[in-house]
């Protein structure tokens, strides 16, 4: 989680409309902002406020306090000095995120340490790891063939 301290500041003008995007995680919403270095894309990916995000256009100078990683990660977003996004919403969104994501992993646990287990006892049974000498060929004196 991103404190508030870690936050960059950044300005500019929406180049176009923002756009949806399908990731793994689920929908986000691009915006193509025009900053002093360049054209950058500022993803959203709490969109309770998606409305108002979308009814920007290309031209309206934006503000927004973003987490630099692999992009710019929106966690407040202002249009002329409005805030449609405030650093406290994406706070708890981000929460219950995580919230949510540390009631699966036990059970994510529980399922990878089952499989493991059964893939060992299946790779001592059928697999290379059993006693050669229990299965060696035996020969007409009823003895083990010494390899």
């Amino acid at each position: 989680m991103a404190k508030e301290s870690d936050l960059k500041l950044v300005s500019g003008s929406v180049q176009q409309r923002p756009r949806w995007q399908r990731t793994k995680g689920g929908p986000i919403i691009v915006i193509p902002v025009e900053m002093d270095d360049g054209v950058h894309d500022l993803t959203v990916e709490d969109l309770s406020h998606y409305r108002e995000i979308m009814n920007l256009r290309p031209g309206d100078r934006i503000s927004a306090r973003v987490i630099s990683f692999f992009g710019y990660r929106v966690w407040e977003l202002n249009l002329e000095a409005v805030t449609i996004e405030s650093y406290q919403d994406t706070y708890l969104y981000r929460s219950r995120q995580n919230e949510r994501g540390a009631e699966a992993a036990p059970w994510f646990g529980l399922i990878s340490l089952v499989c493991l287990t059964l893939a060992l006892g299946l790779r001592i049974y059928f697999g290379t790891w059993r006693d050669p000498a229990r299965f060696a060929p035996v020969d007409a004196e009823n003895s083990v063939q010494q390899p």
